[in-house]
């Protein structure tokens, strides 16, 4: 029993090691590779790692792991915070690569340790904006709940029923 447990102990560091070692930028040579697959195009003079799991750049592209960022623009873009996966440059907003639509760069600012975000005018969830929401009253409850003056929201969704004065996440 002890081998068997020592056994799967060994594989599942084994893979983890690998695993972990394989879903980030990395130099080698004169190449660039995100998760072990060389990336194609990339200049590697000009290459910065932006966050290690997510974004980088070069003169030409920016880089959502190993995908061209279509139409982001190389000299304004920014990170809008390190702990998720939104970023900006002068016309564009982006989360995971997705493109957030209607989004406006210049009054864009993620909200706390979530998910939700908001600029003037909206607020959005990942890269979905909220319809209906008030801005101006929003706030975050906890992680993944807020809510407005009307609403309670969970993960951007309205939770029906709920009390936006008297909620409180389980």
């Amino acid at each position: 029993m002890k081998r068997i447990i020592l056994f799967f102990t060994l594989i599942f560091s084994m893979n983890v090691a690998v695993t972990m070692g394989c879903y980030t930028y990395e130099k080698r040579g004169d190449s660039i590779y995100f998760a072990c697959k060389k990336m194609e195009e990339v200049n590697i003079e000009t290459f910065q790692i932006l966050t290690p799991f997510l974004y980088a750049k070069d003169k030409k592209n920016v880089y959502y792991k190993d995908d061209i960022l279509i139409g982001a623009d190389t000299e304004s873009i920014e990170i809008v915070a390190r702990y998720n996966g939104y970023i900006k440059d002068k016309d564009h907003v982006y989360y995971e690569g997705k493109l957030v639509n209607g989004a406006d760069p210049k009054t864009f600012e993620a909200l706390s340790y979530s998910l939700y975000s908001k600029d003037r005018k909206n607020v959005y969830f990942e890269n979905k904006k909220i319809i209906g929401i008030d801005v101006k009253t929003f706030e975050i409850i906890e992680k993944n709940y807020a809510k407005d003056k009307k609403s309670v929201y969970f993960q951007g969704q309205k939770l029906n029923g709920s009390d936006p004065k008297t909620f409180k996440p389980c």
